[in-house]
């Protein structure tokens, strides 16, 4: 009986595909090649028969669909007449491949005679190599250096010199930082399979370039090549590569095999393993180092025990800057500014790793323009974690150059290995990790990795509108989906976003991202996260799934959700974002986008002739001008912000020093209570407080307390995690206000007459009122008592008690005493707590009156008279020998023994029960006559 193989055909344009067999392809393995050659140059089905009949026995094809068939070959004719013929066919080609010849210079293989191999020395080596320690002799870090040096030698790599430390890092983690038994185990097992896949690496390259001209990604435009090239910069294009050449290649970095010489020129990372073992003997603190090796050779022991069998692929994405009709436009701030497509869904996370997302999306990887970041030198974040456990995005590096502003690289197929825990410092390989991710047709896992760089510590360039254009079409780069090509063309029109409305998210893969150019990069999480919202929503994807990582400014991301109340679309928000930043720009805010949002209401409109641009912002609707304000201007003068064209803000001198105050004593240099006194006074006269003379031994008493009576590892805590959170609760006072006045008119006090107001106000004597704050206002109030930023020049006319914190602390040095300590202990602590986690609630002050005349809205004053003709009766009288009345358990009016002026001496040197009271709860009387 003829033995015959079945072998799976697919017509693709003018050619036929070997797509399948019922053979295993190890099995087959030249089969395979020399089949798909000879299919390869087949046009026709009549060609075809006509092929078959020259050189085999074959059944009739069968006819499975429109473009597939099933071949079936006698397997011995096909071994004994097809070699000669396919392979003859295939290396009159191998030299003029263009794919090829452009990364066979950083290639470690030699191309001579059509054939690809190691020089003959090196063959040797890997052969002993392969065949355990027994015939390699090497069986500790210290000889597996002296053999890669060998192989670098025979090679004529010993002018590309690795690093100086290298052989002290791989002496150092396998004879040291590995268990003997764990040592024993690589150079017994893992070194040899290895040196085994280098061997074969010659033929897989062949392999791989025999099949490259046959395969369509799926999801890529028709016509993109995938073999193994340079991917330049500008040029849109795939590379798929077998996880099995993808192993062989790492292993060529491990020994530091491939050539270094022109990669800097070409713009291309590192790519060998030495800087990563040098650094982990040069730093002294190595653990993540010795982790991020872990990893990889964890990597190496999977593959070496069970080579995987699938797929990655690497893309380079390209927004074109020309007009290119197969890319898709880089668009305009016009184009921005004028698209009506909706937003899409945004889900919060604030726990969990992107990585552990179990939703069908593009996972973002915080990229360096040069792909993969640190990941082989000293690099420990987002983007080297993920090169890390999933080694073969590694592969990448090696032919792909940086990033230019409007490129994207999207990775598919990228396996997981490893478990970890950690970040930066702390990271640490936690053991072996199953990658359950089903297989696309491509034989790719379907993880996909979308890596995006963005700008490096921008500061406050970030806002201006060149770099947010930058920002959102980097993410729009990365975010855009090929297969939906037909669908960016609606889109786009005369190179702009249409205005169409019509598209919906079909796709099923979203976005799952975080706090990407924040942290090490710098930028503005809360801009970072909307900017990637609008570019996930343009590019047409389903949902956004955002990672807080427990990012304390990303606290209110909640205000995607009243976005969307609001029924805004990507038009709305990034004429939002344009105004916001143009303010901040400007220093006419320090607040958030995320508060900042919240005191408008759409629609913002943007226009912009000749490059002059004209910002009209729309209030909510019903709220007063800030200048028109009664309750404001009644204390407007005892406020240190400033009021301008309806807006609050602080001096741009005051606003320097807050964020330099905001940033640590690094930045600031404020270590101790001297400087922080003299910084007072900087910001003091930024504000033109000089004529009020501040209490004589204020300085005095900010450096005895701070640097005497507290101890140095509470003076330390104080400077580095207490005073900055309150310096940039200073800088968000403004926007704190404006919100403030924009909540007063709607909010009705609970107990109180109808009508009455609750803006913060001069309540003054003889006026009934209430006034509400949020402890969050209070407390930026109060730190303002701390940097005695309050005016005091009309505060004694109008009757008003001291309210800057310069006696107590002056006080403190002219009469010390305990009691002065610990009145100052307790604002302290205040403080200290309010910054680990700011009170969400609110706090009410009301001036209550008796009326002396016939006023129905008063309760009237009773004279002697009605007292003696009272017949109420008499209330319950409990009488308590011990306690206190703060601590009483009942609900209850709790009576302050109070001074005619509120708070008496509790910022002098009163310490009674209405003093103490005033410090227990610290909402203090900046606002009463």
């Amino acid at each position: 009986m003829i033995p015959y193989k079945q072998y799976i055909i697919s017509k693709f344009g003018d050619r036929f595909i070997l797509v399948g067999s019922s053979d295993p392809i190890r099995s087959y393995d030249h089969d395979l090649k020399t089949n798909k050659t000879i299919l390869g140059r087949i046009p026709t089905l009549t060609t075809l028969t006509q092929t078959l009949k020259t050189h085999f026995h074959y059944l009739p094809l069968s006819r499975l669909t429109k473009y597939i068939y099933v071949l079936s070959v006698d397997f011995r004719s096909f071994q004994r007449n097809v070699r000669v013929f396919a392979i003859g066919a295939l290396l009159k080609t191998m030299e003029n491949r263009e794919d090829l010849n452009s990364v066979l210079e950083f290639l470690p293989v030699i191309l001579r005679s059509s054939a690809l191999f190691w020089p003959s020395h090196v063959v040797e080596v890997l052969k002993a190599l392969s065949q355990g320690p027994r015939y390699s002799k090497v069986d500790s870090g210290e000889a597996l250096f002296i053999t890669i040096s060998k192989l670098r030698t025979s090679l004529n790599l010993s002018s590309d010199a690795v690093a100086s430390s290298t052989a002290d890092g791989y002496s150092l983690f396998f004879d040291d930082l590995l268990s003997r038994a764990e040592a024993d185990k690589w150079f017994a097992e893992i070194l040899p399979a290895l040196a085994d896949s280098l061997l074969r690496l010659p033929s897989m390259l062949e392999a791989h370039y025999q099949s490259a001209d046959s395969i369509t990604c799926v999801g890529a435009r028709a016509g993109l090549k995938t073999g193994l090239r340079l991917l330049k910069s500008q040029e849109t294009g795939i590379v798929l590569l077998s996880q099995e050449l993808i192993g062989a290649l790492l292993a060529c970095s491990f020994f530091c095999l491939f050539p270094n010489g022109s990669r800097g020129a070409n713009h291309l990372p590192v790519i060998n393993f030495d800087r990563l073992f040098a650094t982990l003997y040069d730093d002294n603190d190595n653990k993540k180092q010795e982790n991020k090796i872990k990893c990889i050779i964890h990597y190496f022991k999977r593959i070496s025990s069970s080579t995987p069998a699938g797929n990655v692929s690497f893309e380079r994405k390209v927004l074109a800057n020309a007009e290119n009709l197969d890319d898709i436009p880089y668009p305009k701030a016009e184009s921005w500014s004028k698209s009506k497509v909706s937003l899409c869904p945004f889900e919060v996370c604030s726990s969990g790793l992107i990585e552990n997302n179990s939703k069908e999306a593009l996972e973002v990887d915080f990229a360096n323009k040069y792909l993969g970041g640190g990941a082989l030198t000293r690099g420990c974040v987002q983007e080297e974690i993920r090169f890390m456990i999933s080694p073969e995005l590694i592969a990448g590096m090696f032919f792909l150059p940086r990033m230019a502003e409007n490129e994207a690289i999207e990775v598919v197929g990228a396996e997981r290995f490893s478990k970890y825990r950690g970040y930066a410092s702390s990271f640490c390989f936690y053991g072996d990790f199953m990658d359950e991710k089903d297989i696309d047709i491509m034989g790719r896992r379907k993880t996909r990795i979308i890596a995006i760089d963005a700008l490096v510590n921008p500061g406050e360039r970030q806002y201006k509108r060149g770099f947010l254009l930058r920002e959102i079409n980097k993410a729009f780069c990365g975010f855009s989906d090929p297969s939906i090509s037909q669908a960016y063309e609606i889109l786009f029109k005369d190179g702009h976003f249409s205005e169409s409305e019509s598209l919906s998210f079909e796709d099923e893969i979203g976005i799952v991202t975080g706090n990407w150019g924040c942290g090490s990069f710098g930028g503005d999480p809360e801009l970072k996260s909307i900017l990637q919202w609008l570019a996930a929503s343009q590019a047409l994807r389903p949902f956004m799934v955002y990672y807080t990582s427990k990012m304390k400014a990303l606290q209110t991301l909640e205000v995607t959700e009243w976005i969307m109340e609001q029924k805004w679309n990507v038009k709305d928000v990034w004429n939002a974002v344009v105004v916001y930043s143009s303010q901040r720009t400007k220093r006419e805010t320090v607040d958030g986008f995320f508060k900042w949002v919240r005191l408008y209401h759409p629609p913002i409109h943007i226009k912009d002739e000749n490059m002059r641009m004209t910002l009209v912002m729309r209030p909510i609707a019903g709220s007063k001008r800030m200048e028109n304000r009664d309750d404001l201007n009644s204390i407007l003068e005892f406020l240190p912000v400033v009021l301008r064209s309806s807006a609050f803000f602080w001096p741009s001198q005051v606003v320097e020093a807050l964020k330099a105050l905001s940033k640590g004593p690094d930045h600031s240099n404020v270590n101790s209570g001297e400087v922080l006194f003299l910084a007072i006074c900087d910001l003091r006269n930024s504000l033109n407080l000089s004529a009020d003379a501040l209490a004589y031994s204020t300085a005095d008493g900010f450096s005895l307390f701070f640097d005497d009576l507290i101890s140095r590892a509470e003076a330390n805590k104080w400077f580095a995690e207490i005073l900055p959170p309150l310096a940039d609760s200073l800088l968000r006072l403004p926007s704190m206000l404006e919100a403030h006045y924009q909540a007063a008119d709607s909010i009705t006090r609970i107990g109180a007459r109808a009508g009455l107001k609750t803006g913060l106000r001069l309540l003054k004597s003889q006026e009934p009122g209430i006034v509400l704050l949020s402890q969050e206002l209070i407390g930026a109030l109060l730190a303002c008592s701390f940097f005695c930023l309050f005016p005091n020049s009309c505060r004694e006319a109008n009757n008003l008690n001291v309210i800057n914190f310069d006696h107590l602390f002056a006080s403190l040095y002219d009469n010390y005493n305990e009691k002065q300590e610990n009145k100052i202990k307790c604002i302290i602590h205040y403080f200290e707590r309010i910054c680990s986690s700011m009170p969400v609630g609110n706090v009410s002050f009301e001036r209550k009156v008796l009326a002396d005349n016939h006023n129905l809205n008063y309760i009237p004053y009773p004279n002697a008279e009605c007292w003696s003709k009272s017949m109420a009766s008499l209330c319950l009288f409990e009488v308590c020998s011990l306690g206190l009345i703060e601590d009483t358990s009942k609900e209850a009016l709790e009576v302050d023994f109070a001074n005619k002026y509120l708070g008496g001496g509790a910022l002098t040197k009163g310490c009674l029960q209405v003093d103490n009271k005033a410090l227990k709860p610290l909402h203090l009387r900046f606002d009463y006559g």
